[in-house]
């Protein structure tokens, strides 16, 4: 979004000492709507840091002085894309914890799901890579072959690109940690698709 116009309920050249110092800057973007975001220097924030550490509070935008070109640049950064760290910054205190609670919530449960993805696949995974290395023992040294070739039972359409992929790079991991030494990357017939061949 773009930065329309800057006030400031104090001007700037009333600041005693614009390197330690913060105020409230309203800043109006193309969306017609007026944003109240809290300006701070760095060495105003290390005045505020008791205890070694800043207190529960707004956040601040951060700038090293108080000067009309820096908050510009600073406001035009945080407007970048859909403003959304300078709508952010300036709509936290809005939120009540409920609110706050609801998102973190919906987080968790996308974050399970995640987990049980990554659950399902891990176990998908195993079964392939045993059932490739059962193949494997019935095969006469020298045989070429490739993941699809050992595991019959596996519906190979039916899996993930991505699955495959992650299967052979196990398979190639684990040749190469001298694990599995009864076969060997011979060529790949992709990028990621290796053929192999029993020793």
């Amino acid at each position: 979004m773009k930065v329309v116009r800057i006030e400031y309920p104090t001007t700037l050249d009333k600041i005693e000492d614009t390197t330690n110092d913060n105020i409230d800057v309203f800043v109006t973007l193309d969306d017609d709507f007026t944003y109240v975001i809290e300006v701070a220097t760095i060495k105003n924030i290390a005045e505020l840091m008791e205890d070694g550490f800043l207190g529960s509070r707004c956040p601040f935008i951060i700038v090293d002085e108080l000067r009309e070109e820096i908050i510009w640049k600073a406001m035009e950064e945080h407007a970048q894309e859909d403003a959304f760290w300078l709508k952010m910054n300036a709509m936290a205190h809005t939120f009540t914890t409920d609110e706050l609670q609801i998102k973190i919530d919906e987080v968790k449960e996308y974050h399970k799901e995640l987990d049980e993805l990554e659950r399902v696949a891990f176990e998908e995974r195993a079964l392939i890579i045993a059932e490739a290395l059962a193949g494997i023992e019935t095969l006469e040294s020298g045989e070429l072959f490739t993941l699809e070739t050992v595991t019959p039972s596996i519906n190979w359409n039916e899996l993930y690109e991505s699955q495959r992929i992650l299967a052979n790079k196990t398979i190639v991991r684990r040749i190469t940690e001298d694990v599995y030494k009864d076969f060997e990357v011979v060529r790949y017939l992709s990028e990621f698709i290796p053929e192999y061949r029993k020793k």
